[in-house]
């Protein structure tokens, strides 16, 4: 297993210490996946809860985006990829089979990380709490790996997609 995050130092054991990224890790977890930035979307893994990204970049290779839903995202390497996917993996290889990453952002300072595509839709990240990964189009959400009610909005297919509220964000606040 090899992870790859320039601003952030993951050892094995500090892998096994760390629950979750916080929002700062999500910033340099951002920064790194901008690399991923015109490459195609060459297949979609699932084990359980964990989802991987295969990315050609042209000239450049194959990466792969590992995410654990909920806790992590970032370059990884897989060597087991399951020979069958679940339905959640079958729709976003549908969905996103040789579609363009046009965007990588992080929402705010929010532990939420937006991949759109040339195909108008977006891949949500939510990093947070059990966390979920949405696929939106036009605002309106057409896979999620976890439906969810909350008071605020609800994860299910056909639903319109809302951010949860934003946390307050350093960067933007005045030292007085």
């Amino acid at each position: 297993m090899r992870v790859s995050l320039s601003l952030i130092t993951a050892t094995p054991l500090a892998a096994i210490m760390k629950d979750g990224l916080s929002s700062f890790d999500v910033l340099a977890v951002t920064a790194e996946l901008q690399a991923l930035v015109g490459g195609f979307v060459d297949k979609v893994y699932q084990r359980e809860d964990e989802i991987v990204l295969k990315v050609n970049l042209p000239g450049v290779g194959k990466r792969e985006v590992y995410a654990k839903v909920g806790k992590w995202l970032c370059l990884r390497e897989t060597a087991e990829k399951p020979e069958s996917p679940p339905p959640f993996a079958m729709t976003l290889r549908k969905h996103l089979d040789n579609a363009q990453i046009t965007a990588i952002e992080q929402r705010g300072f929010d532990r939420i990380v937006t991949f759109a595509f040339d195909r108008g839709g977006r891949l949500v990240f939510e990093l947070f709490g059990k966390g979920n990964v949405v696929l939106v189009r036009e605002d309106a959400i057409l896979a999620a790996f976890a439906r969810a009610k909350f008071r605020d909005r609800t994860i299910t297919p056909g639903a319109p997609y809302e951010f949860p509220p934003p946390a307050a964000e350093p960067f933007a606040m005045s030292p007085t």
